[in-house]
């Protein structure tokens, strides 16, 4: 009996370190990967790290890199007006995580059709990714 809740134990503590890992990691993809990397172009990466930084990205859940990367770019250029995605005039709340749960704007589906993603419709890994995001993400949920 006292082996059995040993393991157990260590269990909660080995998920509890992986969950950890993995969160910081996915901000890493995020962070570097669609914010850095995609969305300002910052720095080049090679095929390894640009499908590194797609997958951490993708366990963050916060839609596929096109998506995310074509809402940041609105941001920046339509920024605080009904095209900014998460336009700051729509309170706190709205600009930080509700605009994650609600339809998108009108202004935004306009505008977001008139963004130059080129960049990213040429790179392989972006495109696959859009393609099967929610595919991996009921993958990771079980892995």
């Amino acid at each position: 009996m006292v082996y059995a809740a040993d393991v157990n134990v260590k269990q909660v503590k080995y998920n509890r370190d992986m969950m950890l890992i993995l969160v910081l990691a996915s901000g890493e993809g995020v962070t570097i990967g669609a914010h850095r990397l995609y969305a300002h172009k910052a720095f080049k990466a090679r095929f390894l790290l640009r499908f590194a930084l797609i997958l951490l990205q993708t366990v963050a859940g916060q839609n596929c890199m096109y998506i995310w990367v074509r809402d940041h770019r609105l941001h920046h250029k339509y920024s605080d007006s009904d095209a900014d995605p998460h336009n700051a005039n729509r309170g706190f709340f709205f600009s930080h995580m509700g605009w994650l749960m609600s339809r998108k704007h009108p202004a935004v589906i306009a505008k977001g059709k008139t963004i130059d993603m080129s960049d990213l419709e040429a790179d392989f890994i972006v495109m696959f990714q859009k393609l099967y995001v929610n595919i991996f993400l009921v993958f990771i949920k079980y892995f």
